[in-house]
């Protein structure tokens, strides 16, 4: 339940200016504050001395430093890339430089990361190691005449590897801002299941990333956690219907209570959790952070049941290469032609879709490579606002949207091997969870795992 969205937070007498400047953050002793400015048509990432004012710049030659944040001994970690080129233009011009990762301490810059890749949002785990975001990974996976604009989650370890974490849907899919919780066992991030749509916050394990909970409504952007000190909260940039404009929230993690404080965006905490600092406008201010401020589970609605509304597709066929795209099945519903389909694109993939409440295409590509004449059993599931795919027994991918388009209980009629070239064996609807995957996470029984 929402609290606190009236207008005119921003003019609260208890909010202070700091600079000019945003993503700011105070050092673990409050003595100094980190923050990007921009600087003539670049950014730039500054310390400011709390007690002089004094600032002091982490590079000044030339390109893009952004989005620093603190390393436990002081450092600064922070993304810095030269190229003036738009991502796009990088792309086709197949640019050599990229924005990598770098980690500044004591006047000396050192590379963390190297590569054509755009790496950004990361943060400093408990245990030392590095969670970003990032288009690493992401070569090749494009359709033809497709611009992939992907980012998935990386954790960089102390020795330089790479390792990725969790892989965006899709071509245009990406996560952003991905935060360890205090104790090192739970990872936040925001995630957009495709281009230009909600970024929405998901929860996990640090130890189990793919088991994932959505954080925030369907209704609600959000991006940009933080972690209160305490590891119950968490502090973010949300927007709801009705909101004024961009919104620094506090969430009640276990319980989902959410309390709207400030406008503004990018958040951190300072004084061990009783300040909040957040920027509005290219300027960075800071808020006592009352009690009261605190969402309280209380009052906080019955949680939906994700399996009220369960679609479930199971299909076998035997596998012929596809040079076009082809269908295994379509289901045709009065609400929609092509309310539930699998199909094969151009490239082999193999892809799940539905419609979202407004109609539009909504897919889940596969990442099982096919081989020519092997027997397949696909596994389609359709939820509340999700879609899970399970090729041969395994769980492929799962994809978590904005809910979709209302259907009738059965379709009109169900259409098999529309231009496949393979054999489809057979195709049954069902409204029942398939045993062999496991059921959709609730906050009850996430957080009873995560206390196990």
């Amino acid at each position: 339940m929402l609290g606190c969205c009236a207008l005119g937070l921003a003019a609260s007498a208890s909010e202070i200016e700091l600079l000019a400047g945003e993503e700011a953050s105070f050092s673990p002793d409050g003595m100094k504050l980190l923050f990007q400015r921009q600087v003539g048509d670049g950014f730039r990432v500054g310390i400011r001395d709390v007690a002089t004012g004094t600032e002091t710049w982490v590079r000044t030659d030339g390109g893009n430093a952004l989005q620093p944040t603190w390393g436990p001994d002081g450092s600064v970690l922070y993304t810095w890339g030269h190229s003036r080129e738009t991502a796009f233009a990088a792309d086709r011009a197949r640019s050599a430089d990229g924005c990598n990762l770098w980690l500044w301490k004591d006047g000396a810059n050192r590379r963390l990361t190297t590569g054509r890749v755009r790496e950004y949002s990361a943060a400093f785990a408990p245990d030392g190691r590095i969670y970003c975001s990032s288009t690493r990974g992401t070569e090749g996976r494009e359709a033809p005449g497709d611009f992939i604009n992907a980012a998935y989650l990386y954790r960089v370890d102390p020795d330089g590897r790479t390792v990725c974490v969790h892989e965006a849907v899709g071509t245009k899919g990406g996560v952003t801002g991905p935060r360890v919780s205090p104790d090192g066992r739970l990872l936040v991030w925001a995630q957009s299941a495709a281009f230009a749509q909600t970024w929405r916050l998901l929860l996990a394990r640090v130890d189990n990333p793919r088991r994932i909970l959505p954080l925030t409504p369907r209704t609600m952007c959000a991006y940009a956690p933080a972690w209160h000190p305490d590891g119950v909260h968490l502090a973010f940039t949300g927007f709801t219907p009705g909101d004024p404009g961009w919104g620094i929230y506090l969430m009640h993690v276990r319980s989902g209570a959410l309390r709207r404080v400030a406008d503004g965006r990018n958040p951190s905490f300072a004084d061990n959790g009783r300040r909040l600092v957040y920027d509005r406008a290219g300027t960075v201010y800071a808020r006592p952070l009352a009690a009261d401020d605190l969402p309280s589970p209380d009052s906080v609605p019955t949680e939906p049941d994700p399996l009220a509304d369960v679609r479930c597709v199971r299909a076998k066929f035997r596998y012929r290469p596809v040079k076009a795209l082809a269908h295994v099945f379509q289901a045709i519903y009065p609400e929609h032609p092509l309310g539930l389909q699998l199909f094969f694109r151009e490239t082999g993939e193999l892809c799940f879709a539905t419609r979202g409440p407004d109609g539009r295409y909504v897919w889940l590509p596969s990442r099982h490579v096919f081989k020519n004449g092997e027997e397949v059993e696909a596994v389609c599931v359709r939820t509340r606002d999700e879609l899970y795919l399970s090729v041969n027994g395994e769980l492929d991918v799962v994809r978590h949207d904005d809910g979709y388009l209302k259907l009738s209980a059965e379709p009109v009629r169900v259409l098999k091997g529309n231009k496949f070239p393979g054999e489809v064996r057979s195709v049954e609807l069902s409204h029942a969870w398939p045993e062999a995957l496991a059921k959709p996470l609730t906050r009850a029984a996430f957080f009873e795992e995560v206390v196990k």
